[in-house]
């Protein structure tokens, strides 16, 4: 990469993950997930962007509940970020405005970087961040594109238009398309058409025009959220008030599809958003028969099939074309095309839920960081699974300990202590029973 000024890596970790149900919930999404190996997508995401050289310590946005494993996650990989709470959910829109806000005053060029993607060349990556650079610093939105390996319907599109410098890769945008029908995206992928990555370059007083210009309610919000912000716990939590106002959209319908001076990157770097369990399926280690296994399951008689599951045995006999996901609280079976389709099951979960349907569990997952601990009032609808790491538990005068497996309660009344125990953190599912459980 040229030697030119740092660049300030921007972390957009707040989405929700919806179509990687039931591993990925509001509460505890796919980018903090060990989905592919042994690292999340978000540690990944920081490591891409570690070198001390190229970057500046990076800036990291993602919702209040998240802020605590996003700090710990951080800390594993050896990074220190700052980290944004978004006090409610508001789009990539509001967050990027606020990171714009930020970078202000300083006045470097921002990657805005999604936390749920992986890229198989960390280096190819590095090549089209420096190609880009130029053109963002001389005032483009530059988009890193990838050159499909298939007419997928589940990406954006972008037409590239002719070259605006010595390497062809460096391309003016002629068009955006959202996600195609098939044979539209099939037409793309041979007419040369990229994939939008989602990651993108901009100088932050032209992201700042940008959004005076097209929604200027959203950097209003920003401003807003910024100068009400507090120091809480190393975190900076945003005026949840002020950031509320903003409206829920995404950056590139509410900017970059907008705007006239953008430009984009052929990359060379292999890219998945891992969006949905057949992109799971694609990335990780399959046999001849093409079923892929991450965690405990089992497979006979059967093709082209995907079982995740991290906590019990699911087993599979005479399927073929399958996604079977397990998790303590819910099990998906899903036919690998009809992958796009869990939102809707999530979406309509939610509905039920508010019109007093069956509640269910609710599922939480948290991280008690090395050498801390949490106190809590001890309730009979409460129970937690260990998934990580070991705790020590006290209750009414008792102390235990407890590892990964380990399922535990407290005895009610009572105060409950867990404690991470060791050199490293713990992690939790806490369960809250249907009333009357």
């Amino acid at each position: 990469m040229s030697g030119a000024e740092k660049i300030l890596p921007v972390v957009l970790a707040g989405g929700g993950g919806t179509r990687l149900w039931p591993l990925s919930r509001d509460g505890s999404p796919k980018q903090f997930k060990a989905l592919t190996g042994a690292l999340s997508t978000y540690q990944l995401t920081l490591m891409r962007v570690s070198d001390p050289e190229l970057f500046l310590p990076p800036l990291v946005l993602t919702g209040e509940g998240c802020c605590p494993v996003a700090r710990q996650q951080a800390r594993e990989v050896g990074i220190t970020p700052t980290i944004i709470a978004e006090p409610t959910r508001r789009d990539s829109a509001a967050a990027i405005a606020v990171a714009a806000v930020v970078a202000e005053a300083q006045g470097c060029l921002v990657l805005a970087l999604a936390a749920d993607q992986l890229i198989g060349d960390v280096e190819g990556f590095l090549d089209a961040v420096d190609l880009g650079s130029s053109a963002a610093r001389a005032g483009s939105f530059v988009v890193l594109g990838v050159s499909p390996d298939g007419p997928l319907t589940g990406y954006g599109y972008i037409k590239p238009g002719p070259a605006i410098s010595d390497n062809d890769d460096l391309c003016r945008v002629e068009a955006f398309v959202e996600k195609p029908c098939a044979e539209r995206a099939a037409g793309f992928v041979a007419s040369g058409y990229l994939w939008n990555s989602g990651n993108f370059l901009f100088r932050p007083d032209a992201m700042i025009r940008a959004l005076t210009e097209h929604v200027p309610e959203i950097l209003a919000a920003a401003r807003g959220a910024v100068d009400g912000a507090r120091l809480v716990d190393g975190i900076v939590a945003l005026d949840a008030k002020e950031f509320s106002k903003s409206p829920r959209i995404s950056i590139d319908y509410a900017v970059i599809e907008k705007v006239r001076d953008i430009a984009v990157v052929r990359g060379h770097f292999g890219w998945s958003d891992i969006g949905d369990w057949t992109a799971i399926a694609e990335t990780v280690e399959r046999d001849d028969k093409g079923n892929a296994v991450v965690g405990q399951g089992l497979l006979r008689d059967s093709r082209d099939c995907l079982i995740h599951s991290e906590h019990v045995l699911t087993a599979a006999v005479g399927v073929t074309g399958l996604a079977i996901v397990a998790t303590p609280d819910g099990v998906l079976v899903m036919a690998k095309d009809r992958a796009q389709d869990v939102k809707a099951v999530v979406e309509e979960m939610k509905a039920r839920r508010a019109a007093g349907g069956p509640q269910g569990l609710d599922v939480r997952e948290f991280v008690i960081g090395a050498n801390c601990r949490r106190i809590l009032r001890a309730e009979t609808e409460l129970r937690w699974m260990v998934l990580s790491g070991t705790a020590e538990v006290s209750n009414n005068g008792r102390a235990w300990r407890v590892g990964a497996g380990d399922s535990f309660a407290g005895e009610v009344p009572g105060e409950l202590t867990i404690a991470a125990f060791g050199d490293g953190p713990v992690r939790l599912l806490e369960v809250r029973l249907p009333a009357g459980g």
